[in-house]
């Protein structure tokens, strides 16, 4: 009788390791520039890859892809990787595909510090809110066999794409994010004086990192990014206070949101 509780705590342990996904491609951040959107994918792999395939499924149809614009950071591009994208469109939405396959063997270590960003020119006109969906996702090891892997939702509001359009900001600026308190999702607006690297991240009150929104080479112009209350591995948080700060060049700007669910 005494190992019973043993045996039942083995099984549920068994039970929530077996539920993650061993690759899991997550949506880390949509910013809107005017009529450019860019999209910031994370890799959270707990195994080494050597092959990675995922479909960004916007719905209603809202962005056309500029091929070029993809690029990746950290772990992914430190390995020499052919890339192909290509996108499909309907009336109800549009799928873009992206394939990335090693060139020499090598493999992507575990870990979860990769950036892979894709920029789009917004074609729906006016302010939208629009379901962003990360499916199909086929990952690899070096023996071409298949891996366990997962895919991200994120629903982005997307702007009528005029405020800020050919204006340069006087200041580094952030702003109070909307809607405050939110559920599920909230815009932050943020203004670049000059091209520079900008990061912005979610931290809980204990600073405790939670999700990394932005992490790009900015141009100078106004910028919106949407927290969709989720953390790095796609969970979702729990109601409270959390702090957003932007970082660039030396400055640092924190303000505090409210999540309430």
């Amino acid at each position: 009788m005494k190992r019973t509780p043993i045996l039942v705590f083995s099984v549920l342990l068994s039970a929530f390791s077996l539920s993650r996904a061993a690759v899991q491609v997550t949506i880390n951040s949509v910013v809107q520039q005017d009529s450019l959107i860019t999209v910031t994918f994370g890799l959270n792999n707990d195994v080494a890859v050597a092959g990675l395939q995922f479909d960004l499924v916007d719905e209603p149809n809202a962005f056309v892809l500029n091929p070029t614009s993809v690029t990746a950071v950290g772990r992914l591009a430190s390995v020499a990787m052919l890339t192909i994208v290509g996108q499909e469109v309907d009336t109800a939405a549009s799928r873009t595909r992206y394939l990335w396959f090693s060139m020499s063997g090598a493999t992507v270590a575990a870990g979860n510090d990769d950036h892979i960003t894709a920029t789009f020119a917004k074609v729906l006109p006016g302010a939208q809110a629009i379901n962003l969906r990360v499916t199909a996702v086929y990952p690899s090891d070096a023996m071409g066999n298949n891996l366990d892997g997962s895919g991200d939702t994120f629903l982005f509001n997307m702007s009528s794409a005029t405020e800020g359009e050919n204006q340069v900001p006087a200041t580094f600026a952030l702003q109070q994010n909307y809607p405050n308190p939110f559920n599920p999702t909230t815009d932050i607006r943020y203004a670049v004086p000059n091209p520079s690297w900008v990061t912005l991240n979610v931290y809980d009150l204990r600073g405790n990192y939670i999700r990394n929104l932005v992490s790009v080479n900015h141009s100078a112009g106004y910028f919106t990014a949407t927290w969709d209350g989720k953390d790095y591995n796609g969970m979702e948080v729990a109601s409270g206070a959390y702090i957003y700060r932007l970082e660039t060049q030396g400055r640092t700007i924190a303000k505090k949101m409210m999540l309430m669910r």
